[in-house]
């Protein structure tokens, strides 16, 4: 298989392919840019004076500091089989038999990766082995950034990324370390925000979201929780033009059997096609875009539920169908829908290998913030939310992921002290001022 073509099955993944097998129910960005650099941020290594005022908005601390350049590397096979799998387990643990399913693999991950480099020991290894198959998190950067780098963009299919920290201006709740700002900022250009975490953080970040996916994602976060502390989030979007737009001779009602047996009425569109796909458990075809991109879609043979077809999903599948993919004159057709999704990933990331990053006790994120000793941090929730909209003209697909960190002081209460006065003791009467005894004793019986 190509290089070219190895590069780009992450993301056909989050837009297409993953959609077509399923379908969903129902920004203009500029290209990926070389990092933004994060600042030395003082007050995140020395705690605030607790009478300090707290910010009334939030504060981007991104101005005219330098993180340093990432470079680019080679993208090695273990990293693309890697991302593969993590695509096909996370639609395994989020599909619910014959309801619409998309989900974005390369946010999911971009914002989990961020997330990871701010962990230590047991929770790293786990935050490893689920996003990388075990690759480092320092080469896992690496590989992300020089795959982020390689996305084209252009006038006619124009893809967008985009990176935000927002971190609790609290002191007491939380201090984030310099280092771990500068390597999301280096790798990832991701923006930093210093913000109060109330009402105008909760219009902030939606408002952040709703431009970085180009409108298709109004709001990610409902509300922001008393016990949240850091924010890292990713959002994504794709606007591209079909390389062969479909005529207009080729557009008609059609019926589309959905997955309960029952016929709907849709617009059907008909095109011919240069590349087929076939295994023993279903057949496909790819459509390209005006770019580096293409369209891939999955039909299960006669008798193979949609069901069963998803659980039988694997990285090394995928990869053998894209690999003997036969160049030859196919005619299609293809229902123009849109659909949006939203999901709350926990419990799936805890069943593909990752369960330590969110328990409040176990959780290891030491180098993301300095420990006060007064809580630990962990992950509390990831939300992410999808938008796809395929007609006769291309495709619009956006995608944004939440990683909320919180501070959990539940296992801090302590037990309860006791001091029963039931053999002899000593006493004093005290003013309160100085903290002289004005009597003193010790009462050895008390008849």
């Amino acid at each position: 298989m190509k290089r070219r073509a190895l590069k780009n099955v992450a993301l056909t993944l989050c837009t297409a392919l993953l959609t077509t097998a399923l379908g969903c129910g129902a920004g203009n960005g500029d290209p990926v840019a070389d990092p933004t650099p994060t600042p030395e941020i003082a007050d995140n290594v020395t705690p605030a004076p607790t009478d300090a005022p707290q910010l009334k908005t939030s504060v981007n601390l991104m101005a005219d500091v330098d993180a340093g350049k990432a470079e680019t590397t080679e993208l090695t096979d273990e990293f693309l089989n890697a991302q593969n799998r993590f695509a096909v387990k996370l639609l395994q643990t989020q599909y619910e038999s014959g309801k619409n399913t998309m989900i974005s693999p390369v946010s999911a991950m971009l914002a989990l990766a961020m997330t990871a480099n701010g962990a230590r020991g047991t929770t790293l290894s786990e935050m490893e082995n689920v996003l990388g198959s075990g690759i480092g998190i320092e080469e896992l950067d690496k590989m992300l950034y020089t795959f982020a780098s390689s996305l084209d963009s252009n006038e006619k299919c124009k893809v967008h990324i985009a990176d935000s920290i927002w971190f609790s201006d609290d002191a007491d709740m939380i201090r984030v370390k310099d280092d771990f700002l500068k390597t999301n900022a280096k790798y990832f250009g991701s923006e930093i925000y210093k913000a109060p975490f109330d009402d105008t953080t909760l219009k902030d970040v939606n408002d952040w979201v709703n431009k970085n996916t180009d409108g298709m994602i109004p709001s990610i976060l409902e509300k922001v929780k008393k016990e949240d502390v850091m924010y890292l989030i990713n959002a994504i979007s794709f606007d591209a033009e079909w390389r062969k737009p479909y005529d207009e001779s080729g557009v008609f009602d059609g019926t589309f059997t959905n997955a309960t047996g029952k016929g709907e009425k849709v617009k059907m569109m008909a095109s011919e096609e240069g590349t087929y796909l076939e295994d023993d458990t279903c057949t496909g075809f790819m459509k390209d875009y005006a770019g580096g991109y293409a369209f891939v879609a999955l039909l299960p043979n006669e008798g193979v539920s949609i069901d069963k077809f998803v659980a039988s999903l694997t990285e090394e599948k995928l990869m053998k169908l894209l690999n003997n993919r036969v160049y030859t004159k196919v005619r299609t057709r293809m229902p123009s829908f849109e659909t949006e999704c939203s999901f709350t990933l926990n419990d799936g990331l805890k069943a593909m290998g990752m369960p330590t990053a969110f328990d409040g006790m176990a959780a290891d994120f030491g180098n993301m913030a300095y420990d006060d000793g007064n809580g630990n941090i962990c992950i509390d929730r990831v939300i992410q939310k999808t938008y796809i909209k395929v007609d006769e003209k291309g495709t619009k697909a956006g995608a944004a992921t939440l990683v909320a960190m919180m501070k959990n002081t539940a296992f801090i209460v302590e037990e309860p002290k006791e001091v029963f006065l039931d053999r002899p003791f000593v006493y004093m009467i005290i003013d309160t001022e100085n903290f002289l005894p004005l009597f003193f004793g010790a009462e050895c019986s008390v008849k």
